[in-house]
């Protein structure tokens, strides 16, 4: 884990709580398609603030970090299957 992650995983945890309890594990506990829907959105938000040339925090490694950390609890609830699997 890098300096970013931990800071950022500290940051998550002290701002919405354990991982197993913050509004993203709620939001896949109420629905799954629900939680999904909540990590993509936030992925892509944070992926167009980097982007963005008018945004005050452009080219921001953290914004990267952020999103790659949303697509990971997605990827974590969505298990690869076999059908799925790359050859």
């Amino acid at each position: 884990m890098t300096a970013i992650n931990k800071t950022l995983a500290a940051a998550n945890e002290s701002k919405y709580g354990k991982k197993e309890k913050d509004v993203i594990s709620q939001s896949y506990d109420m629905n799954k398609g629900l939680g999904d829907f909540w990590c993509g959105q936030n992925a892509i938000k944070y992926i167009r603030r980097f982007m963005d040339p008018n945004s005050i925090k452009k080219g921001n490694p953290v914004d990267l970090e952020k999103a790659r950390d949303y697509l990971q609890r997605m990827q974590e609830m969505n298990p690869i299957s076999d059908e799925h699997k790359l050859l």
